[in-house]
């Protein structure tokens, strides 16, 4: 491996470390969130929708790096997040929070899409899965120190600090895009017309599909697993912990990838973390303390697993259009969270735990089934 490509590796592992730990810190800090700007509790779910609201504009950044140079479109997106921390540190008020909070939306969908299209024209096809698991590694990362993080900074000094560190985070970033290896110059541009067309085509499609089951367990089972515990009378130390053995399962798969991948092959071994976390959907929603830490670890490791390796694989599907179409890809997930986020509520209500978890399960499944269908030649 290169100089140049582990630069590569580590430039984008930052990136991904910080807009992931930007993401996260946000949902255990709700209570703060609340109080600070004065709202119910329960509406603090909708101060975020703009965030995922602008995912969907993710790819005409993906467009305008195939089009142009998609170095220039990182560093757009990453003065962005830079942006949208700014605001979020020296403005006021509930409407300063949303405008903040959109605009790194923005950014971070697109980046999404960008890491994986860059690193595809970067790193040799071989690899791709080998790198996922790095970027997957600084992902559980992020995911795991940002609650006790972000909790010790509010509490000894201001939730803006917070933001500080991020844009000095996003500057170093953009900072560092100049020291990119040059891309492939694409012989032919994609134009317009020929971008708008992928989303006519049946593969775009069914990635999309796919992309927008694999994302609803983010939302059904992240986003209530706490509240589900608590029922259960665990206590907050307890859920606490009960979401580090889901994240230690996001870092075990990191590893896993970075060991395995190429070994089994990385779509082997993404469809064993597809089944891994679909077979260990539904007793989460059941049994005992023992159970539901075997569970919850097991989970983790099967959907960070898929995750980790479902853009590097879908990176290799097309050349001329790479960044638009994994952009797509982030606009769907951006567009099921907004659908997920609207609709999570009433599901709950309506059948408690159990429904969000029967519709993880139903969306797990749906999942493995177009990834084996789409890509049972290349499993033989």
């Amino acid at each position: 491996m290169t100089r140049q490509t582990k630069y590569v590796i580590l430039f984008f592992m930052f990136v991904t470390f910080f807009t992931v730990f930007e993401m996260n810190v946000v949902l255990p800090l709700a209570p703060s969130i609340a109080k600070r700007y004065g709202i119910a509790l329960a509406d603090i779910s909708l101060l975020n929708l703009g965030y995922s609201l602008m995912g969907l504009l993710a790819p005409v950044f993906g467009y305008y790096s195939d089009r142009y140079n998609i170095k220039w479109v990182l560093l757009l997106n990453l003065f962005i997040f830079c942006a949208g921390c700014a605001v979020m540190v020296w403005g006021t008020g509930i409407f300063v929070f949303v405008a903040a909070r959109s605009l790194i939306g923005l950014s971070y969908y697109s980046i999404v899409g960008l890491t994986a299209a860059y690193t595809a024209g970067a790193v040799s096809p071989d690899k791709i899965g080998y790198v996922g698991g790095f970027y997957k590694l600084a992902f559980g990362i992020g995911i795991v120190t940002s609650p006790m993080l972000g909790a010790w900074i509010t509490e000894y000094f201001d939730f803006t600090v917070i933001y500080v560190l991020l844009l000095g985070a996003g500057l170093l970033g953009a900072a560092g895009v100049l020291f990119l290896p040059p891309t492939e110059e694409k012989e032919e541009k994609i134009t317009w017309p020929e971008a708008k067309s992928l989303l006519k085509e049946r593969k775009v499609k069914v990635y999309m599909l796919i992309t927008f089951a694999l994302s609803v367990p983010a939302v059904f089972f992240y986003n209530y697993y706490s509240v589900h515990l608590e029922m259960l009378s665990f206590s907050q130390a307890e859920i606490g912990r009960m979401y580090t053995f889901v994240s230690a399962g996001s870092v075990a798969a990191a590893f896993l990838i970075i060991l395995c991948g190429e070994k089994i092959g990385k779509l082997r071994l993404a469809i064993w973390g597809l089944v891994l976390c679909t077979l260990t959907a539904m007793p989460l929603a059941f049994g005992s303390k023992l159970i539901l830490i075997i569970t919850s670890f097991f989970f983790g490791i099967g959907y960070d697993t898929i995750w980790g390796l479902h853009f590097p694989l879908s990176s290799l599907i097309y050349k001329k259009g790479n960044s638009t179409f994994l952009t797509i890809l982030s606009l769907s997930m951006a567009f099921t969270n907004v659908v997920a986020n609207l609709t999570a509520p009433l599901v709950y209500h309506a059948g408690g735990f159990l429904w969000n978890m029967i519709l993880c399960f139903a969306a797990l499944l749906l999942t493995t089934l177009l990834y084996v269908k789409e890509n049972h030649q290349d499993l033989r």
